[in-house]
């Protein structure tokens, strides 16, 4: 199930990964930002071009943003200036955590309609699953640029989500109290301990998985026959 707080999680990522990726691309020469590489769109100057594109084009869609002006074969194309392009990205990153804070499951369930150039027709989809594609989009060429930052022998540093997203540190794990029936002298057969339907064990206080034990009521120091517990 998609949440806003995956979605918040996400677009926290978005913002942190994109810092290292600029900041390592910052370390290259503008030439050879924009050699082509062999990458979808040849350059990783081209390649953070058409992230914001296609960043911008959804949360025009999703947000209310200003539609881009070219159209996705152009993308590449949209900002010349690399320092102008570091700013609107990082401009962008602070619009779409704003964004992600302000949706709600409701809004996740609605429908979007748009009109997809890349389709070529009317769409309709769940907004939830939109927002995958969205992440999963930036994630997809942001890979391509980490591959043109490696080539050059520029290390942005760890993209692990885990180790990226401060505050995902899991919570202990609850655990219901198991509720057993009291051993009673009743239960206690000649020969032996059995007890008829129902078990008869003694459990110590659970709150945690690692707090967990069970232990077995001790058993009469006596030789028994028949079937123990």
């Amino acid at each position: 199930m998609i949440t806003p707080q995956y979605i918040r999680i996400m677009a926290r990522y978005n913002s942190e990964m994109n810092r290292r990726i600029y900041a390592g691309a910052a370390r290259l020469s503008d030439a050879q930002r924009r050699e082509d590489v062999g990458l979808f769109w040849q350059s990783l100057h081209g390649t953070l071009c058409h992230l914001l594109w296609g960043d911008r084009q959804w949360m025009s869609r999703l947000d209310g943003w200003p539609p881009n002006t070219i159209a996705n074969p152009q993308s590449p194309t949209l900002i010349h200036d690399f320092a102008e392009l570091h700013a609107e990205r990082e401009n962008a990153d602070a619009r779409i955590e704003d964004f992600a804070n302000r949706i709600d499951e409701a809004w996740l369930a609605e429908d979007l309609t748009w009109y997809s150039g890349a389709a070529k027709q009317t769409m309709r989809r769940e907004k939830a699953g939109l927002m995958v594609h969205f992440f999963n989009h930036q994630t997809h060429h942001r890979g391509q640029a980490h591959a043109a930052l490696t080539m050059r022998g520029v290390d942005p540093g760890d993209t692990d989500l885990f180790l990226v997203v401060p505050g995902l540190e899991a919570e202990p794990r609850r655990v219901p109290p198991l509720t057993v029936p009291a051993c009673h002298a009743s239960d206690l057969r000649p020969g032996g301990f059995r007890v008829a339907q129902k078990p008869c064990v003694r459990i110590s206080l659970i709150t945690t998985l690692s707090d967990a034990a069970v232990k077995p009521w001790p058993m009469p120091n006596s030789t028994f026959s028949g079937s123990p517990l």
